[in-house]
């Protein structure tokens, strides 16, 4: 994998651990505040439950994600930076 698409990936799965319950509470709390349909069915509770997951954790894994995704992209600057092609000498047509 290269650098720049696992620094996008860490700064996706950040953004997801956000986003995404916040989209389920939009989906499901006006269903939800009429009261839970007895029973719950089984991927609304796998949604939901994930949406708790991402809501507990994303603080904590926060942080060490960000940094490794600062630390792809500065492994990916600098690859970028030390990679570039020298323009070949021009050869002098007339001297030959």
């Amino acid at each position: 994998m290269r650098y720049r698409t696992a620094a996008i990936s860490c700064f996706a799965v950040i953004g997801g651990m956000f986003g995404y319950p916040a989209l389920m509470w939009a989906i499901f709390l006006p269903s939800l505040k009429h009261g839970l349909p007895n029973p719950l069915p089984a991927y609304e509770k796998t949604l939901l439950d994930i949406a708790v997951l991402c809501i507990e954790w994303r603080f904590i894994l926060a942080l060490p994600i960000t940094g490794i995704g600062l630390l792809f992209t500065m492994a990916e600057l600098t690859a970028s930076r030390g990679n570039r092609v020298k323009p070949a000498p021009a050869s002098d047509s007339r001297r030959s």
